[in-house]
């Protein structure tokens, strides 16, 4: 998934924390069928309550 916003061929090397954390946020806000369309952030913050 990481793949779709950084291109194959492209030393994660590069990237500085500002990439990875934009990377990251957008992972997190993404909804999965497999947990019925909730988000990652979703789910985390049900299970911490």
């Amino acid at each position: 998934m990481i793949r779709r916003d950084v291109p194959k061929g492209l030393s994660m090397d590069t990237l500085g924390p500002s990439d990875i954390q934009a990377v990251e946020a957008k992972l997190n806000n993404l909804p999965r069928r497999q947990s019925g369309y909730q988000t990652p952030k979703e789910l985390f913050s049900a299970a911490a309550g």
